[in-house]
């Protein structure tokens, strides 16, 4: 079963970045109601089976240069909540917000 895996270092987000797999990138915000929200949806996605791919969870608040880095290694804006899918170290999809739906997730990794 997909989990949440804490991202929290730039190895880790190096080895993302390298992955010729798709990989699911969450930037989440601990003070923001929206986005304990995003990752509630999430989260069900997850324990439902309709997110079959583990989610890299970056916490806004404990990794800010990480978030940084990642804004600037993909090209993709920063929001909070934010989720990224990338392959081959490019974004082949962002939502933020409400557009973080299980449903649009499991379709980007169609």
């Amino acid at each position: 079963m997909a989990d949440f895996i804490p991202l929290t270092t730039e190895e880790q987000w190096q080895s993302l970045k390298d992955s010729s797999e798709a990989v699911i990138i969450l930037k989440h915000s601990d003070t923001c109601g929206i986005s304990l929200h995003a990752h509630s949806r999430v989260e069900e996605g997850l324990k439902s089976g309709q997110i079959t791919k583990d989610v890299n969870l970056l916490v806004i608040q404990q990794s800010r240069p990480l978030s940084a880095k990642i804004t600037e290694d993909t090209g993709v804006t920063h929001q909070s909540p934010q989720l990224i899918i990338l392959k081959d170290g490019k974004a082949i999809y962002d939502a933020s917000h409400q557009a973080i739906m299980p449903e649009a997730i499991a379709n980007a990794l169609a």
